[in-house]
């Protein structure tokens, strides 16, 4: 639930760092986090010392800004292939995290921040390399503390080597290996091999992507992948795989392991890429916590054999898990990976609005949820990591499994009743509430309370909130609007009636009034949870015109008092709240 954390410790400990005159900046990977800098060694060295410092005492003033850069770049980043493919794997826990948005921005505080530094951004578990060497006084004042070693993942119960169909255009193979210079070797030669294939021999790919990486003392990881145009992906995906299975088969041909063996043995020397070797030695120390042994590793590396080889690629295309277009033919021998859960829960059912055979089902040990009547998304609540609560009332619900239901209410009938029961049935300490994102003037936010929608805190005007929005000018009897329709349902020259209420100063009800707004025109966006809104409304309705609260939408309303049955009712949802 504190995804993102190490990702607002990096932030925090760059953010008040001068870099005049230096390629400087900091990441965060599945294994480490990197602060790297190139320049005159003084600033370097100022820099190193300034980032130590900052880590001791992150500065948390920063905090709320920080979190909010850290938000805007998550907006415009969703995982990847390489990420899905780990959340696949691993689901929702470790390695497989990175396949998930770091939903920790919406709740971290800044003692959990800092004490989060505290327990790994310290002397024990850090690695510094330099391409020369510093003063004799020079000190990095990192915290004391012991090594943390890395996490070994344990993969989801699944039969493996598995596929998965999806997509149009790219084939993804991911393995699991030892680490060893065996299965190393073997990943460089599958590489070498897709590239003479299906670039050089066949020209169907363009790029051919392979990466190895390793992950904890015993494991390493590999995922391999190649595009093509439509028309040729499944020639594509079908000398991919033969590609692979003919290295796993025969190991290396001709000379190809003694070049291998030469290029390796020239890194571990630091006469082919002396930063990259350095890069190498300061992983292997963050994995271990221990210095690499380089002339056992040279040792290792002359004693390959082909059989070596080929058996390190064999062993890991056991574990292996195909990603296969659509267009194409799975491999054959690989079980199919399973995308829809075993069984479904037995409790309250909700029929979809628009899809006949859509079926959500919330029960007091979990929840499931088709769309064709017969495969289920399930996710209980004892294999649930955590359940989203957005602003605007929808509940995402991630499983241990990689299994996610996303529960909008205006997507089924008695929608709202079914997020009621989601709320009483979960166990309250794996809801995460999502943060309002920050929007421009004139942005809307709706958030759905029991049975109504309201603005959140991010959408208010003197005083004034949202609680309601209906179309053509309706109160009482007429469907609300979800969030995603909003204004986007409405046509220019329609009527909507936006319902809003005044909070007093003990923050409770003080007064309703509806305006009726008629549209002109407006233009709209919208991603997951946040809704952007950019509209021009004109005044139409006569003398008791007046201006909508959001400072970019020039809105034209008729101020009039809900009676009867209507203001009943808003009288009621404020009692309620209250």
């Amino acid at each position: 639930m504190n995804g993102g954390i190490t990702h607002a410790v990096e932030h925090l400990a760059m953010s008040t760092v001068s870099l005049r005159r230096l390629d400087a900046n900091a990441f965060v990977d599945p294994l480490r986090t990197v602060f790297y800098a190139t320049g005159d060694q003084a600033r370097v060295l100022r820099l190193i010392t300034t980032v130590a410092a900052r880590l001791r005492d992150l500065p948390m003033d920063r905090l709320d800004a920080e979190l909010g850069v850290l938000q805007a770049e998550d907006a415009g980043n969703s995982p990847g292939l390489p990420e899905m493919m780990r959340a696949y794997r691993w689901g929702s826990r470790t390695h497989g995290l990175v396949g998930y948005e770091d939903i920790g921005y919406s709740t971290l505080s800044a003692g959990e921040v800092q004490a989060w530094a505290d327990r790994y951004f310290t002397a024990g578990n850090a690695v510094l390399w330099m391409t020369a060497p510093p003063p004799e006084n020079f000190v990095v004042d990192l915290l004391g503390g012991a090594h943390i070693e890395p996490n070994t993942p344990e993969p989801l119960p699944f039969e493996v080597p598995a596929f998965l169909q999806g997509g149009s255009d790219t084939v993804v193979l991911t393995a699991t290996g030892p680490r060893s210079a065996a299965f190393a070797t073997s990943v460089r030669l599958v590489e070498h091999h897709l590239h003479e294939v299906l670039r050089t021999q066949r020209g169907r790919s363009y790029e051919i992507i392979s990466e190895y990486e390793p992950l904890s003392r015993s494991l390493s990881y590999w995922f391999a992948g190649a595009s093509g145009r439509p028309e040729h992906i499944r020639e594509v995906t079908a000398a991919f795989w033969s590609s692979v299975q003919d290295v796993a088969r025969r190991g290396p041909a001709g000379d190809e392991l003694a070049e291998e063996k030469a290029d390796r043995d020239g890194f571990l020397a630091g006469t082919e890429d002396p930063t990259g070797l350095l890069t190498f030695l300061a992983d292997w120390h963050l994995i271990e916590g221990s210095a690499a042994d380089v002339s056992s590793l040279r040792d290792e590396n002359k004693a390959l054999t082909p059989k070596d080889v080929g058996q390190a690629l064999t062993r890991a295309l056991e574990e292996a898990m195909v990603l296969v277009p659509m267009a194409a033919d799975p491999p054959s021998g690989l079980a199919e990976f399973p995308v829809f859960s075993d069984g479904a829960v037995a409790g309250s059912a909700f029929g979809g609005k628009q899809e006949k055979k859509a079926e959500l089902r919330v029960a007091t040990d979990g929840v499931s949820a088709t769309s064709d009547g017969s495969h289920f998304a399930t996710v209980r609540w004892d294999e649930c990591d955590v359940i989203l609560r957005s602003c605007n009332g929808d509940r995402e619900l991630i499983g241990r499994d990689a299994m996610r239901i996303h529960v909008c209410s205006g997507h089924w009938k008695d929608g709202f009743e079914a997020i009621r029961l989601i709320d009483k049935h979960a166990p309250e300490e794996i809801f995460v509430d999502l943060r309002p994102q920050a929007f421009p003037a004139g942005g809307w936010m709706i958030e759905r309370d029991g049975e109504e929608m309201f603005a959140a805190p991010s959408w208010e005007h003197d005083g004034w909130a949202l609680v309601d929005l209906t179309r053509h000018g309706g109160v009482n009897g007429l469907p609300r609007l979800a969030p995603e329709e909003d204004l986007a349902a409405l046509d220019t020259g329609d009527l909507a009636t936006v319902v809003l209420t005044k909070r007093g100063d003990d923050g409770k009800p003080a007064a309703t009034e509806a305006l009726t707004v008629m549209v002109v025109a407006a233009s709209h966006e919208f991603y997951g949870a946040k809704l952007q809104k950019a509209s021009t409304l004109v005044p139409a309705l006569g003398e008791n015109a007046g201006i909508a609260f959001a400072p970019h939408h020039v809105a034209a309303v008729r101020r009039r008092k809900l009676t009867g049955a209507a203001w009943r009712r808003i009288q009621k949802i404020q009692q309620r709240r209250s």
